[in-house]
Parts: structure tokens; C-alpha cells; sequence
């Protein structure tokens, strides 16, 4: 008896020795001390058995700090972890691996793309003058989103509905959408005050307007080095208009309108067969192409006009080829203007008004055109187009690669450089077919840009111009060029031009751009702050000049020059357009793009009655859109006289309205 008591005691005391964690840890973790299991990474469990799920910030918890919360949670909080599996099943509105994304409404009901709210509400829509285009109901770019902060910037998704669909999960289909026919004004605002005399006119009832938007094409590089070396703009560029109803509409190829003027050194000489050779040692044509029509202005005698097309082989830096003959001269300032009819104003106009399905069916385009600057101011005068408009967006990017649509080349700026009078200012090296310039280097020049310079009078003939040739590569200041057919040569000293001058024509793309920038400051007859004018005549010409840092802008910005006049008086006469053509740490230099007079403002009451000045930077972009007037139209779903039948998109008008917007009366009311 005694021995099977002992035996028992003996075998209990081994047991409890021998024990372990539970189930061993399911073999997913090691044993510890006071049998626990430590689990391996995954995994969870008294017995490890269980599968850990996926962490990420939890969509709500309890702050534990100041401004620190949403820490991370499994299943992000929103989800129940199958520990079988690991897998988290999300809670209702979420999904995605951990439950990390916010679910789009119904799948945005096959009509539309579901979107981190970085994507919809992205950047990249200021670029190209794009400010404030509404993708769909569910989000107004014109309250765009610093997301930088945002915890939830990709967690959180929406909609974005497909053109025609709307409402939170795109199932609505829109309406067509027009002006109420009984109402034709509204309440003058600060924003359209620039329109009218005086501040006090704020609130009174104006007539509906419509949206006038300027397009602003100019040489716009990112390092702004030489800008003012640019002589000329030419290449293509094509416009996307954005419909009411959220649907792109991109228009052909327009071409930049060039515009050169010579010094007084432009010969035209009499050539075969009823031709004429424009020449000009400065090399100022390399914008032309063979076929294009140019207006030729001029003075021998008596002021000259003449209209010729450049025949083919025709087109080079310094000379042009041109019929019919016109009048002989020598030593003249020549004014050439492109007049292509898909360039321009008829350019434009014919783009827009040539959209499918008539979505603009007819616009008006004013035009000003200067050697560096394309200016389109777009009246949006039709009906069909009434209210706020979304901006047009701009590209100057070449698209000649496959799938690219619409093909087209690139905008171009021409880049003159001086190099000196040494004759070494280019030399040509035929072996390896490279130029090497004194001044142009590879931050000025890319591969797919062309060179050519004027090293003589011989460089032109009567009969022949010498054509550039493409850049392979650019390395510091040596060029590798593509085209071996050319006849090219060192540069040598004449008694014609002493000096070199080097030309490139740069491709300008959508990546190029310059900073966004604001400055305000007073106009005022004190010591500082003053408007002024440098070189006036009878006080009315000369270039505006204003008193601030002047180094923020770059020769050749294009600026836009705007007056916050007190109350009860008038803007300043001095708005619109300007280009700086000088800087200082002191002052700014502008002048009216449009060649307009500048009003001198420093004297006495005149200077202090329009307030402060604001110079604004619109060339950020090659090609930049402002909207210089919003649409004071109403646009309304069925003009705001019908139901919106969201399942078939059309309106059902009240009593005394038709048409398909209910924008037209049936009875006199």
C-alpha cells in the first residue's frame, strides 16, 4: 500500500516537471517561461494557432495625443479578422487587403472609375492653365485639396462618373442643361468689377455675361536663362475643351501664328522664274516652312504689303524663297507674318467651332500677335454655351509617336545668340558632324531641337537658302547633329557681319513651367512705391514701371497687371497684358503686350486714386489659359423650368416650356 502511494507522488511531481505550452504552440511559436507561448510573426493565440490579419490606420479611435490619432488597427478597425484564414472580413464600405480603403457607392454603377481622393482632386490639373474643371458632381476642382497632411489621402475613394453620369455612385443620368429664359441678369461682383466704372456699381443688376477665357502662348522655358534671346514662336499646339456634362474634347492641330521683324539689314532680290530671295544675315525666318503664306510688310518708297507663299525648298534661317516677285529692296526692316489659315484667330476659331456633335457651335476669338506671344481672347458668345465654363486646357507637347492623337509637331521658340567676332565663335567638324558655339550649350539646346547659324552672306543665295539640321545630342557646348546632307562651314569674318549668330529652334513641351507668382504693392506719389512710366510721350507711351523686388520675374514673363482700386473709384487705366522687359532688386519694367498706351500714374491724385497693383505670372506654362471673365449665365439641369428624369436623361418641362433643355417659352407669360 505504502509503495503504490509513493509510486502516485512520484509520477504527479514528473508530470508537473514535464509540462508544456498548450498544443505546443501549435508549432508556430516557441514555449517560454510560465508555459506561454511567444507566437512567430502571423500569428496569435494562447496555443498560435491563429492567423494574424492585416494592419492599417484605423478609421476611428480615441486620440492618445495631440493631433496623433488613427493608429494602426487590425483590420483597420473596420473588419473582423477569420483567424483560420487571416484574411479580414471588411465591414460594410470597406474593403481591400486590411480594410485600408473606404468602398465606392455601388461600384459607381459601371458609369464611372473608383478613385483615391488624391487622384480626383490631383495636381496635375493646374497644369496647362486648368483651374477649375469639374470631372462630375462629385467633385469641384475649383476647391481643390492640400492633401499633403491628409491621413486618409489614399484610404479614402469616390467616384469619378463617366461624361453624361452623376451623383455618388454615377447611376443619374444628367440632362441637357441650359439658361432660364426668365431670367437675364445678376448681381454685379467683385470678380467682374474690372468690367465696369466704379466700385460703388457692386450689386447692382448687370446683364448676364459670358465667359471670356485668354490663351497665352509664349516661350516659356524652365530655366528662364536667354528668354529674352527668343526672336520667335512658332510649331503647333491643340486645345481640350471640357463640355457640361464632364466629357474632353480635343481639338486638331492649331498653328502658332509667327511673327518676325528684321533690323534694317533685310535684302529682297529678284529670283528665277517670278520668285523673290527674302534675306537677312540676323537669321530671323527659321519659323517659316515651305508652302506657308506670309504677309510681307515693308517700306520702299512707299509703304509696302505684299502676300506670298515660301515655294518648297524654300524655308531657311536666312532666307526665304518666296512667289510671286515683289518689289526689290535693300538694307529694310521687314514685318512677316504667317497667315496660314489654320493659324490665328481663324485657326482657333475653326478648331472649337469644328468639334464633333456641335459642342461649341459658334465662339468668338480676338487676337493679338507680338514676335514672342500668341494672345486668344475666347468670347463664349453661343447659347449652348452659357454660364461658367470649365478652362480650356493647352498642349504644346509633340505627338508623333504611335497611338498619339492628334499628331502633331511640338511648339517651337527660336533662340538667337551673339557669339562675337571671333571667327572660332562655330566651328564645324565634318568627321564626326558636329558644330561646336561659343555661347549656345546643352541648357539652352536638346536632342530633337535644330541648329544652324550665320557665319556669311554666302550662307543665302538667290536661288537656294541652307536648311538647319536636327541634334542628336548636346554636350556642353558641342552639338551632334543628324542630318549629314547639309553644307556647312567654320565661321568666317566679312565685311557684311563681324559678328556670329547662332540659332536654335527649341521644342517647348508641357513640363516646361515657371513657378506661380503674386505680388501687390501701392501706387503712390511717395519716394517708394511708385507707378511711373520711363519714356513718355505727352504722357501716354512708354513702359510701365513698378516699385518692387523685380528679380522674382524673368525677362519675357507675361504678367497680368490688375488694380484694387478704394471705393467709389475707378481700376487703373494701366490693366491688362504686360511683358517685363527689365528687372531690379528695386523695380519691375512692363510693357502692354497688346502695344497699348500706358497712363502715367505717379503724379499727384492720379497716383494714389487706383490703390494697390497687382502683377500676377500667367506664362507658367508654354501655353497658359486665364479666365479673365466667369460666366454670369445661368446653367442649369432643364434650364431650371423641368424634372431631371435621372433614369433616362431627359427633362419633362413644366407647362409653357419645350425643347430639350426647357430653355425655350411656349406661351407669353
Amino acid at each position: 500500500m505504502h509503495k503504490i502511494s509513493l509510486f502516485v507522488v512520484v509520477a504527479a511531481l514528473a508530470a508537473t516537471a514535464m509540462a508544456k505550452c498548450p498544443n505546443e504552440c501549435s508549432g508556430k511559436g516557441t514555449c517560454g517561461e510560465n508555459d506561454l507561448c511567444a507566437c512567430f510573426a502571423g500569428y496569435t493565440g494562447l496555443d498560435c494557432s491563429g492567423r494574424k490579419c492585416l494592419y492599417g490606420k484605423a478609421w476611428g479611435d480615441a486620440p492618445s495625443g495631440n493631433e496623433y490619432a488613427h493608429d494602426y488597427a487590425e483590420c483597420s478597425g473596420q473588419g473582423e479578422c477569420d483567424r483560420k484564414t487571416g484574411e479580414c472580413k471588411c465591414n460594410d464600405g470597406f474593403t481591400g487587403d486590411g480594410c485600408r480603403y473606404s468602398a465606392c457607392p455601388n461600384d459607381c454603377s459601371g458609369h464611372g472609375k473608383c478613385e483615391f481622393i488624391s487622384e480626383i482632386t490631383g495636381s496635375d490639373t493646374a497644369a496647362a492653365g486648368r483651374t477649375h474643371i469639374k470631372y462630375s458632381e462629385f467633385v469641384d476642382l475649383d476647391r481643390s485639396l492640400d492633401l499633403s497632411n491628409n491621413w486618409d489621402t489614399h484610404s479614402s475613394r469616390g467616384c469619378r462618373c463617366d461624361p453624361y453620369y452623376s451623383g455618388d455612385d454615377c447611376s443619374v443620368r444628367m440632362c441637357p442643361k441650359g439658361n432660364d429664359p426668365l431670367t437675364k441678369t445678376t448681381a454685379l461682383s467683385a470678380q467682374s468689377r474690372n468690367y465696369y466704372t466704379s466700385m460703388s456699381d457692386l450689386g447692382v443688376a448687370e446683364l448676364e455675361k459670358p465667359e471670356v477665357q485668354t490663351i497665352v502662348l509664349s516661350p516659356v522655358r524652365t530655366k528662364p536663362a536667354n528668354a529674352d534671346k527668343f526672336t520667335a514662336i512658332g510649331g503647333h499646339f491643340s486645345l481640350t475643351y471640357t463640355d457640361m456634362y464632364g466629357q474632353g474634347w480635343t481639338t486638331r492641330p492649331i498653328r502658332v501664328k509667327s511673327k518676325v521683324v528684321t533690323a534694317n539689314t533685310a535684302d529682297i532680290a529678284p529670283g528665277a522664274d517670278g520668285q523673290s530671295m527674302i534675306s537677312n544675315e540676323n537669321g530671323v525666318f527659321g519659323m517659316f516652312q515651305d508652302h506657308d503664306n506670309i504677309l510681307v510688310e515693308y517700306t520702299s518708297g512707299l509703304p509696302q504689303s505684299h502676300v506670298v507663299k515660301v515655294i518648297e525648298h524654300g524655308a531657311g534661317f536666312q532666307g526665304l524663297l518666296v512667289q510671286p516677285r515683289i518689289t526689290a529692296v535693300t538694307d529694310a526692316a521687314l514685318t512677316l507674318t504667317l497667315i496660314n489659315q489654320d493659324c490665328g484667330e481663324i485657326g482657333v476659331t475653326r478648331a472649337l467651332t469644328e468639334l464633333p456633335n456641335q459642342v461649341i457651335p459658334s465662339i468668338t476669338v480676338d487676337e493679338t500677335i507680338t514676335t514672342q506671344e500668341n494672345v486668344f481672347r475666347v468670347t463664349f458668345s453661343d447659347s449652348a454655351n452659357a454660364g461658367d465654363q470649365a478652362m480650356l486646357s493647352c498642349k504644346v507637347d509633340a505627338c508623333n509617336s504611335d497611338g498619339c492623337q492628334p499628331r502633331k509637331d511640338a511648339m517651337r521658340a527660336q533662340l538667337t545668340v551673339d557669339n562675337g567676332a571671333s571667327p572660332s565663335a562655330v566651328s564645324f567638324n565634318a568627321g564626326a558632324f558636329q558644330l561646336t558655339f561659343a555661347e549656345l550649350d546643352d541648357t539652352m539646346v536638346f536632342p530633337g531641337d535644330h541648329l544652324a547659324y550665320g557665319h556669311n552672306s554666302g550662307h543665302y543665295s538667290t536661288t537656294k537658302v541652307t536648311h538647319t539640321a536636327e541634334v542628336l545630342s548636346m554636350s556642353g557646348s558641342v552639338a551632334t547633329l543628324v542630318d549629314r546632307t547639309i553644307s556647312l562651314a567654320n565661321s568666317v569674318a566679312d565685311s557684311l557681319d563681324s559678328k556670329f549668330r547662332s540659332h536654335a529652334l527649341v521644342n517647348l513641351n508641357d513640363r516646361d513651367k515657371r513657378s506661380a507668382l503674386t505680388i501687390t504693392h501701392a501706387c503712390t506719389a511717395t519716394s517708394s512705391g511708385v507707378c511711373s512710366v520711363t519714356s513718355a510721350a505727352n504722357g501716354k507711351e512708354g513702359e510701365f514701371k513698378t516699385a518692387v523686388d523685380g528679380t522674382q520675374y524673368s525677362v519675357g514673363d507675361v504678367v497680368l497687371v490688375t488694380s484694387l482700386p478704394p471705393a467709389g473709384t475707378d481700376k487703373s487705366p494701366n490693366e491688362g497684358l504686360h511683358r517685363v522687359t527689365g528687372t531690379d532688386t528695386a523695380e519691375v519694367t512692363l510693357k502692354r503686350v497688346d502695344g497699348g498706351l500706358t497712363t502715367v500714374t505717379s503724379s499727384g491724385v492720379d497716383a494714389n486714386k487706383y490703390g494697390n497693383i497687382v502683377i500676377t505670372r500667367v506664362s507658367t506654362f508654354p501655353c497658359s489659359v486665364v479666365e479673365t471673365r466667369k460666366g454670369t449665365a445661368e446653367s442649369l439641369e432643364c434650364s431650371g423650368r423641368g424634372a431631371c428624369d435621372g433614369s433616362t436623361g431627359q427633362c419633362e418641362c413644366f407647362e409653357g416650356y419645350t425643347s430639350d433643355d426647357c430653355s425655350m417659352q411656349t406661351v407669353l407669360l
